[in-house]
């Protein structure tokens, strides 16, 4: 008997949105090798562009600013993808299924990513 991996899905992330899309937003992950991203990465907003690229407390193109977790998986390994959800505001997700980018190495960066995400509304359990 063959068996799949379903892979994540929203709800391993994602403890409470606000009702009718609210906490929802939509934007491009930019394109890049190994910009594969799964449910439950945060995110950075490049300014000068407006893509969405992993969290890096360490960028100084606004990728240091936390935008959001996403909830779509995406692959913008071949081109970038125009279409990506995530969750912007008004939100509680689950702090052990966040997926954190390379430039987050220690508890430290993780905390402050947190902290930031408490900033913009997205609250997480212990």
């Amino acid at each position: 008997m063959q068996t799949f991996d379903e892979g994540r899905v929203v709800g391993d992330v994602v403890l409470y949105e606000a009702q009718q899309f609210y906490s929802r937003g939509t934007g491009t992950v930019a394109q890049g090798a190994g910009a594969t991203h799964d449910i439950g990465t945060v995110l950075g907003r490049v300014t000068a562009t407006e893509a969405l690229v992993p969290y890096d407390p360490d960028a100084s193109n606004g990728a240091e600013k936390v935008a959001g977790v996403l909830i779509s998986r995406v692959d913008a390994t071949a081109a970038a993808v125009t279409d990506a959800i995530l969750i912007e505001r008004h939100a509680r997700v689950k702090r052990h299924a966040l997926v954190w980018g390379a430039g987050v190495a220690t508890e430290a960066e993780r905390t402050a990513g947190v902290k930031a995400l408490r900033a913009i509304g997205i609250i997480t359990d212990v």
